[in-house]
């Protein structure tokens, strides 16, 4: 019986530890040449180096395209990609196994500082690229191979822009390099804001970034992992270990953090946490932690049932049963205090309690001599804080007078030795032949640790998500929501209305009063429009500048009007040390299904509208 209880715990050892492999040949990474440039990916490799620093690991520095093709010959472990079409491509044709965006930042239109253009009325890359050719001004563009050339021929053809205009060229070189011809020759180029401000110490200052701000200069970064299956001479196994430490919060947080080594400008935002692939994979793994832990308290319990036959075997056997009962008791002891949870035992027969070394540490109890207590309802009560004692013992009943043996749990928080802590505590009731209990079993685990990393997760989350001025939400949620809401008022044929709104006068408050008060009248503009709305479902975002964006869904015609009327009289009250009627609003609206069947004709219509007010008034 002996031997079978040890194989049966190495098993669950063994099932519960996973290893790396330490391969003869390097890991390769092959990631775009922009993208190696700003740092980032050397940034990673040093940083995941420290974690397994056995690995060796190779970096290639090839165009957008050329990772692509070299990931589709085997030539790749793991790549880093910006090129969405080229990817879709290699996964579906079954070249990648493992996929997810990482991390995004922006491309930008760079130009001269005297660049004599009027970017008043520019609110959109297509708008920015129909101006630049109207004016044919001069414009240098990387190799055509360039991830970044393919990013501007994307945004071209949807300006209906087909080969360039006069004045518009191809370096046949690099990006940085690129740039820095621009930078030379005082001319227009396209660039993404990593190469910019990495390069800033190469460059003399006479070009700087013009526009930005619009969803459609998102550059975002996906880690790959190509197949084994279909090359066999990748490393799929290091290549797995590397990209699961891309995904995770170590990764994440020096992505959030990484200036470059020129700049003191945060560069990119982590979004793995936002990829589906990720969120599945997440709760897969929750999914398996859960199973681990079932698997160890059931072999605890398995256990614990051999050692009880044990025990009625010798007592039937001997008499000198309770002689080897103590015997038994104290290897059990020593058994569970080498886990890393508390364990306790309540003999409700007896009334003792076992209470095992660990478990006294987790809950800060002094140490005792005996780990046998006689009163474990007093226990308890001294070592949890008062404010769980009804809820814990009301259970703990419930279970012992209905033979309840599902298992019960609670999470806590209390101060352990000054500081505070999260416990999570588990008990299960066992039952006798006559279904009486008889016995509670429960383990209790400082959970402290994974809820900060819980909380952490959130954080991140919420800035990626909303405008570090106003604290609305931003352009990338306002995204995600509005395609959110327009799917639900498709399928339950409900209107959805969109109000774009912008300030009438802003641009004059900047200039003559300075941009800090520009800043505090934005704050107060978003503190009014969110006590415009008066229903969850409605969302009130920042789209960048002096531009707000309201959603209003499932909602009449005279709601609407009442709130633009009650928002332009406020904003008309905002007041800037006494002085009001400082800035005015111009509101567009468009309405789904009306005007709109998608979130991006929604926008393009009330921004239409938008205009046609504004002209109004001037």
């Amino acid at each position: 019986m002996s031997k079978n209880i040890i194989k049966l715990v190495l098993t669950i050892t063994l099932c519960t530890f996973t290893y790396g492999v330490v391969s003869a040949s390097p890991l390769r990474v092959v990631a775009p040449t922009t993208l190696v440039e700003s740092g980032i990916i050397s940034a990673l490799v040093d940083d995941f180096k420290q974690l397994h620093p056995e690995l060796k690991i190779t970096i290639s520095s090839v165009g957008a395209l050329k990772v692509i093709e070299m990931a589709s010959r085997g030539e790749a472990d793991l790549i880093f990609s910006h090129y969405p079409e080229g990817e879709n491509i290699f996964l579906n044709q079954g070249f990648g196994i493992y996929s997810a965006e990482i991390m995004y930042n922006f491309f930008a239109f760079i130009g001269p500082i005297d660049h004599g253009l009027d970017l008043h009325n520019v609110h959109t890359a297509k708008e920015l690229l129909q101006l630049l050719a109207e004016q044919a001004v001069d414009f240098i563009a990387p190799h055509p191979r360039s991830g970044t050339t393919h990013q501007l021929k994307k945004l071209m053809s949807y300006s209906g822009i087909n080969s360039g205009w006069e004045g518009y060229y191809s370096s046949g070189t690099t990006a940085i390099k690129t740039l820095l011809l621009a930078d030379e020759n005082e001319q227009f180029t396209f660039a993404d804001m990593g190469t910019y401000l990495t390069s800033q110490n190469k460059m003399a200052g006479s070009i700087i970034p013009l526009f930005r701000d619009d969803v459609a200069l998102q550059n975002r970064i996906s880690a790959i992992v190509v197949n084994a299956e279909q090359f066999p001479e990748v490393d799929n196994l290091n290549a797995e270990l590397f990209w699961n430490y891309l995904i995770e919060n170590r990764a994440q947080l020096l992505i959030q953090s990484f200036t470059g080594k020129n700049s003191n400008t945060k560069i990119f935002t982590p979004i793995a946490h936002l990829d589906p692939n990720v969120i599945a994979l997440q709760l897969a793994k929750e999914n398996k932690q859960r199973y681990v832990k079932l698997l160890l308290l059931s072999s605890i319990l398995i256990l614990l049932a051999l050692l009880t036959i044990s025990i009625l075997i010798i007592n039937w056997r001997s008499k000198k049963a309770e002689k080897v009962r103590l015997q038994i008791e104290k290897r059990f002891s020593v058994a569970m205090d080498s886990s890393h949870e508390g364990i306790w035992d309540w003999n409700l027969l007896s009334g003792e309690c076992y209470i095992s070394h660990q478990c006294q540490t987790i809950l800060g109890s002094p140490k005792i001599h005996s780990e046998q207590i006689t009163d474990p309802k007093q226990w308890l009560f001294d070592h949890i804080e008062a404010g769980y004692h009804k809820s814990i013992y009301r259970d703990i009943q419930h279970h012992i007078k209905q033979s309840d043996t599902s298992p019960f749990s609670y999470e806590i928080l209390q101060e352990i030795r000054g500081k505070e802590t999260h416990l999570s505590i588990h008990g299960r009731v066992m039952l006798n032949e006559h279904n009486k209990a008889v016995n509670i079993i429960g383990s209790v685990t400082d959970i402290t640790q994974s809820h900060l990393q819980g909380e952490q997760l959130k954080h991140f989350t919420h800035i990626a998500l909303h405008d570090a001025l106003t604290g609305l939400p931003n352009r990338l949620m306002l995204t995600q929501r509005l395609d959110h809401e327009i799917a639900i008022g498709e399928r339950e044929k409900k209107p959805v209305t969109l109000l774009l709104l912008d300030l009438d006068g802003f641009k004059a408050i900047n200039d003559n009063l300075g941009h800090h008060v520009g800043d505090e009248i934005l704050i107060k503009v978003a503190k009014q429009l969110q006590q415009a709305i008066n229903r969850k479902t409605d969302l009130v975002s920042r789209l960048g500048g002096d531009e707000f964006v309201i959603i209003i869904t499932d909602s009449d015609a005279n709601h609407t009007i009442k709130m633009m009327e009650e928002i332009t009289a406020a904003i008309r009250e905002i007041a800037i040390e006494g002085q009001k009627n400082l800035v005015g609003i111009s509101i567009g609206i468009a309405e789904f299904p009306i005007e709109a069947n998608t979130a991006e004709e929604l926008m393009k219509a009330a921004d239409s509208a938008m205009y046609r007010a504004k002209r109004k008034k001037y």
